[in-house]
Formats: C-alpha cells, sequence, structure tokens
C-alpha cells in the first residue's frame, strides 16, 4: 500500500464502509490519542485522506469526529500496520504525517479530492509519497526489534544503507556548461540533472536515522542491549588475562624463595 494513496471501498457505497469502520474503531483510543496529538501538532489540514476520497458531508462535530478516526485507521492500514494489535507503533503513522518532504516536493490536492505529490525539479507526479519507502522500513525496524529484542540488526542495516547511499552521491560531480549553467553528473551511468541529487538523498537518510533514534526512546528495553563480543576480542582478553596471572605467580614464587 502507497503512503497517502487514496482508499476507497470497491464493494459498497463508501459512506456504508465508512460507517461500518466507524463500529469497529469508535473504542480504539490509540487511534484517537495520536489525532488529537496531531491536531495540537497543527496537523489537521494534513490528515490521512478520507475513506471516499473526496469530502465527507454533514453530520454534526461528532460525525466528522468519527470519520477522522476512521481516515487515521486507514492510513494506519496503509503502512502495513495493524491498528488494533500494534497499536504500539501508530507513533510511525504521526511521524509520517509530520515528516518535511524532500526538497523540491510539495503536496497537492487534484480536481477530484485527492492527495498527489510533485517535484518541481524533475517534474515528476505521483500518488505515493517520495518517502513511502522509508516509512515502510521504519515498520519492519520495529518488528525486527521486538522479535530479536535488540537494535543490532537494524543497526546493521542503517550502517549498510548509509554506506551504500555515500557510495552512490560520490558518483555525481558538480560540473558547468558551455553557458556556465550548473549541473550535475554521475559517472557511472552517465546520467545528467540539473538538481543536485545528493540534497533529496541526504534528506532521506537523516529521516531514517531520526526515526531510528525515536525508536529507541519507545522501545528504551531494547535500546541499551549490548552486542556480544566478537570471539577473537574475548580470546585475545583471556589470553592477556591468563598472562598476566602467570606473571603475578610467577613473581610470587620469586619472591618465597
Amino acid at each position: 500500500a502507497a503512503l497517502f494513496a487514496p482508499v476507497a471501498s470497491a464493494r459498497r457505497p463508501a459512506h456504508e464502509a465508512m460507517e461500518g469502520e466507524v463500529r469497529t474503531v469508535q473504542d480504539t483510543a490509540p487511534i484517537r490519542a495520536a489525532q488529537q496529538r496531531l491536531q495540537q501538532r497543527g496537523l489537521q489540514q494534513r490528515a490521512a485522506p478520507t475513506l471516499a476520497g473526496g469530502g465527507i458531508g454533514g453530520g454534526g462535530a461528532a460525525a466528522l469526529a468519527e470519520r477522522d478516526v476512521v481516515s487515521m485507521y486507514s492510513f494506519i492500514q496503509s503502512l502495513g500496520i495493524d491498528p488494533v494489535k500494534e497499536s504500539e507503533m501508530i507513533w510511525i503513522a504521526e511521524e509520517a504525517l509530520d515528516v518535511q518532504l524532500p526538497p523540491g516536493w510539495a503536496e497537492h490536492i487534484d480536481d477530484r479530492g485527492h492527495r498527489y505529490f510533485h517535484s518541481s525539479l524533475t517534474g515528476e507526479s505521483s500518488w505515493v509519497h517520495p518517502m513511502d519507502d522509508v516509512f515502510h522500513d521504519i515498520v519492519n525496524y520495529c518488528r525486527q526489534v521486538e522479535e530479536e529484542g535488540n537494535f543490532w540488526s537494524v543497526e546493521d542495516d542503517l550502517a549498510e544503507h548509509e554506506d551504500r547511499i555515500r557510495k552512490e552521491l560520490a558518483e555525481w560531480k558538480e560540473l558547468f556548461d558551455h553557458k556556465g549553467q550548473k549541473f550535475f553528473y554521475n559517472r557511472q551511468t552517465e546520467e545528467s540533472r540539473c538538481e543536485d541529487p545528493r540534497h533529496a538523498a541526504y534528506h532521506c537518510l537523516y529521516a531514517r536515522i531520526k526515526l531510528v533514534n525515536k525508536m529507541r526512546e519507545h522501545l528504551p528495553q531494547y535500546a541499551n542491549v549490548p552486542r556480544p563480543e566478537d570471539p577473537a576480542v574475548t580470546r585475545e582478553r583471556e589470553r592477556r588475562m591468563q598472562e598476566q596471572r602467570d606473571i603475578e605467580a610467577a613473581t610470587l614464587w620469586i619472591q618465597s624463595v
């Protein structure tokens, strides 16, 4: 499922599907709490899209509140999170709604009320959020940490991801054409761009690092679990300790003679 992608019911009218979902989630406190936190952060206008993909009409404040919860419920599901069984991961959806878009990207609404994203640098438009993969990875990271009981694999993956990005970006060089206009050239792929590819790449990388640090706050019981020491290091330390004991024993024997 795509981040912020429009969601609609395929088998029954949208309002009927929505009412059914409201009955399902009306007592789900974590979702309501998430909605309240987002509202406190001034993000009501950036809430998840409605199930119908457009306006939801009247019904009073109570009905609107219920439908906001349904929208949040649907958005959380789009990230691959079960809002009821995995309520401890709802914070990831909150961060997704609050994230700053990469340089050049902006969020727009089409004439049918659907959100889409457009890059003024490349001219690309997409229903999928440009950082969609980052948040899906964070969801998988969270499950992995809880399953393994530590952050070791996540730390290793993050280090590999950072190293890979730095190596890829090292292939890009800043050049100037015959008119003095700056452009960027990839020596490996022979691709040329007007915009600096490093900005968007580092934006997503730093967002990923920030989210992993946020995950440590939500999973403190796993955040400081020490890694097992390398067996070779352990053997070397034991060897040195044994040498020290042998020296001390020899010294005592000499003193006793």
